[in-house]
Parts: structure tokens; C-alpha cells; sequence
């Protein structure tokens, strides 16, 4: 994602609370270069350039500068969405619209409302911690990569990329959310499968594999999140006890001679290059390995949410079949009504026949409602059958984003640990020699006497 500088515009008491958290960020330094310098200009999806596919249209977005609005409660942050374009309704320079997360918010219940077909990419959350934190320096820079891969996603997607709703999202200067009738719809873990069978469904195994797929899927995410949660919170602990051992090793230090180096070389270590660099290493997992976590959760429930839209439409075709398999047995029951004789028909079945409709008018009723449900019944099938085809190239464009991501993810949080343990370990390696050098003086002496204390 391209790391633009967040430009936050705050009042002074705020930049008072920014500076004090900006100190507590991590160490830029201790961040594999792919993460301290991040460029995924060979990633469609994270650049700031992207192409949606088979229609050859380009754009080029990023969000950027979060800026504060308003006082106490009533206060809101927007972000700048600067976007360039080949599309053709578009001018050729960069257009710029300020939007607020409520706006990202409408323009997704907007896709997903048009194309329930399709996988629409995830928002982050709102939560009560979000909203305590909504104007958090870090938390703004979170949401604003989250939000700028959010609007790369739908630009690379043939068809989200071409929505009404997305280019004027992207170019409207004037935009009143709050007359769009913008509404939250939160995606549950705990839904409701539509009831289909092997009966009823053709693809009815593969999309159970798939049901379930997602279900354990994002039950591993939320349990490994979890985790990470709590050992982050003992891990920093650890962390700062290890910061606090460094200056005790210093004041140890000071009542020796040959011990002195050592020991203070040992506490510098143990306080700088470990004690800081693990906390360094949560911070770094809080930011760059959890995101990963939490975000491939939530596209989980957007896949899930594909997949339920299907099983919708593969009950509207078994109710269709069932209505037509009735009036067909109705038409029988016309027909073989029809063809008994006069005389043989009971006083009781000449009486209704005359309170009712005639039966040649019946069976022709019927044979057209038939006629027009066969019709209705093939569209409905025919529609299953796209809807199932696109599912499924949605399916391997999410397994193609998750292999992608959690690939970087990996391969950055590899490197980070070697570049971690390597600082480390030189420090140790050049602090060797030193310790083993240390020897009793060759000559007696009071000791005590000449301590540094």
C-alpha cells in the first residue's frame, strides 16, 4: 500500500497526545527494508497504479491526509482520495474528493447490494475501541491503508471497477452522505445457510467444501488473533522488565573495575538490542501480522456472504420446480377429469364442474401457466448457473489475494525476525571477547579499595 504521510491536522492539545504516541511506535529502524521502505509497485492491488482486469481501464488512487472535523462528540475524521484515471468520463488530470469512513461504508452496501454475485472486498470494523481511538495518530494510518487496499480491490475487479456508485464515489465534489441513507450492515459469524440438498443443488458438494472451508477458516483466524492478543499484552511486560534490568546491570557496573565493561556492556545490551527490540518485534506483529489476520477474517464473511446470496437463488429454482411439478400434476388431474365420460361422472363431480371453471378452459390455463413457468424455471436455472460460474472465479481471485498476502506477510515477518536476531546476536558476538579477557590482577591488591564506588 502506498504509505503516504498522514498530514493530520489536530489542535494543539491534540498534537501534545500525537507526539507522546509517536514515541511509543516502533523503531522504523528494526523493520526488514521491505517493510521500513514498502513498495509493492509489482502488486496490482497495493500499488497505487491499478488495472482492472479485461477492460484495459487504469486508475491510479490513494488515500491520504486524515483531517479532523468538528469538536467533542460530533467530531469526525475525512481522508483525501486522490485519483487519476483513463476511464473516459474522467478528466485526464488528478481528481481529488474528501470522504469520510460513513461514505466508504455506502459505497460498499452499494456494491454488495448491485452485485450480490460478487466477492466485494471487506471494510475494517467499527468497533467501541475504533471510536475511542478514531482520532489516534496510528489507528488513522491503519484505516487509511485499510480504506486506500479497499478502493485498489474494487478498482482492479472488471466489473466493481465500472460501477456508477464507484466513479462517483471517487470524482462527486458534492456529497451529502447522510441523504444517501447510508446504513452499517455488519456481516455475523453466526448465519443462517439457506436449506439446499443434493437434490436440490448440482454443485451441492463442492459448495459445502467450501461452506466449510470458510467456516474453519475464520475460526482459525479469530482463535490465532486471540492469541496473539494475549501474548502481546505478557510480551510487552516482559519486554519493559527487560528495559529495567539494563540500568541494574549499570549500577552493578559501577562498584567494579575488571567486571565494569562487561557489565555494562551486558546491561546496554540487554536493555537496548533485547528488551527494546522485543517490544519492537509485538509492535511490529500488532501492525503487520494481525492486520493480516483480522482483514482475511472479514473477507472471509464477504466470501460467506457470496455464498449465501447463491444458496438464495438455488432455493428460488427449487420452489420454481416445485411450483411447475404442481401444475403439471394439476393438468393431469384436468385431463384425465375431462376424459371420463358423462355418464360415469357422480352428481356431486357434474355439479362442480358446473361451479367452476369449464375443464377445456382449465387445461389451457394451465398447459399456459405451465408453458410460462418452464420458461421462468430455465431463466432461474440459467441464472444459478452464472451465479455459480462467477462465485467461483471470485473464489480463486480470494485465494489468489490470500496466497499473495499471507505470502508477504510470511516473508516479511521472516525477515524481521532474522534482522531482529542478527542485531542481536553481532551485539553478543562483540561482547564475547571482552568477558573473556576478564582475568584476576597479577599482583595482589585490596580490591575494595579501588572499586569505582
Amino acid at each position: 500500500v502506498s504509505t503516504q504521510s498522514t498530514g493530520l491536522m489536530l489542535g494543539e492539545e491534540d498534537k501534545e497526545t500525537m507526539d507522546s504516541i509517536s514515541s511509543d511506535l516502533p523503531d522504523k529502524s528494526l523493520l526488514p527494508v521491505s517493510l521500513s521502505q514498502k513498495n509493492f509497485d509489482d502488486d496490482p492491488l497495493t500499488s497505487s497504479t491499478t488495472t482492472a482486469e479485461s477492460n484495459s481501464i487504469s486508475f491510479t488512487i490513494t488515500v491520504s491526509e486524515p483531517e479532523k472535523h468538528g469538536e467533542n462528540v460530533k467530531a469526525y475524521v475525512t481522508y483525501k482520495v486522490t485519483t487519476k484515471t483513463t476511464h473516459p468520463d474522467f478528466p485526464p488530470e488528478e481528481v481529488y474528493v474528501r470522504r469520510r469512513f460513513n461514505d466508504f461504508q455506502w459505497l460498499r452496501n452499494q456494491l454488495t447490494t448491485q452485485h450480490p454475485e460478487l466477492l466485494v472486498p471487506p471494510l475494517p470494523q467499527r468497533t467501541p475501541t475504533a471510536f475511542l481511538q478514531r482520532f489516534d495518530e496510528f489507528f488513522l494510518d491503519k484505516r487509511r491503508r485499510a480504506l486506500e487496499l479497499f478502493l485498489h480491490r474494487v478498482a482492479s475487479h472488471p466489473k466493481l471497477s465500472v460501477s456508477n456508485d464507484f466513479l462517483t464515489f471517487l470524482h462527486a465534489k458534492e456529497w451529502e452522505s447522510e441523504e444517501r441513507g447510508i446504513t452499517t450492515i455488519l456481516s455475523k459469524l453466526n448465519f443462517n445457510w439457506a436449506q439446499t440438498s443434493p437434490d436440490t443443488d448440482p454443485d451441492f458438494e463442492k459448495m459445502t467444501n467450501l461452506k466449510n472451508y470458510l467456516e474453519h477458516f475464520q475460526q482459525q483466524l479469530v482463535a490465532i488473533n486471540n492469541l496473539l492478543t494475549k501474548t502481546h499484552s505478557t510480551g510487552k511486560e516482559y519486554g519493559a522488565g527487560l528495559q529495567d534490568i539494563g540500568p541494574a546491570f549499570l549500577l552493578l557496573a559501577q562498584l567494579e573495575n575488571e567486571l565494569c565493561e562487561g557489565l555494562t556492556r551486558t546491561g546496554t545490551i540487554i536493555s537496548d538490542e533485547v528488551g527494546k527490540g522485543f517490544v519492537n518485534q509485538i509492535d511490529y506483529e500488532e501492525q503487520y501480522v494481525a492486520e493480516v489476520f483480522v482483514e482475511y477474517h472479514l473477507m472471509a464473511q464477504a466470501a460467506t456472504d457470496v455464498l449465501i446470496n447463491r444458496d438464495r437463488q438455488v432455493v428460488k429454482a427449487t420452489q420454481a420446480q416445485q411450483q411447475l411439478q404442481f401444475l403439471k400434476d394439476e393438468l393431469t388431474k384436468a385431463k384425465t377429469q375431462a376424459a371420463i365420460p358423462e355418464e360415469n361422472k357422480s352428481t356431486f363431480m357434474k355439479f362442480k364442474e358446473r361451479m367452476t371453471v369449464d375443464p377445456s378452459s382449465r387445461i389451457r390455463t394451465l398447459e399456459e401457466r405451465i408453458a410460462e413457468g418452464e420458461k421462468s424455471l430455465e431463466e432461474t436455472v440459467a441464472e444459478l448457473k452464472k451465479t455459480t460460474s462467477i462465485l467461483i472465479d471470485e473464489m480463486e481471485k480470494f485465494h489468489s489475494w490470500k496466497l499473495r498476502d499471507f505470502k508477504t506477510m510470511l516473508v516479511d515477518f521472516i525477515n524481521f525476525q532474522i534482522e531482529y536476531h542478527k542485531k542481536a546476536q553481532t551485539a553478543w558476538e562483540g561482547l564475547l571477547p571482552v568477558v573473556q579477557g576478564i582475568s584476576k590482577p597479577s599482583k595482589r591488591s585490596t580490591w575494595w579499595v579501588s572499586s569505582n564506588k
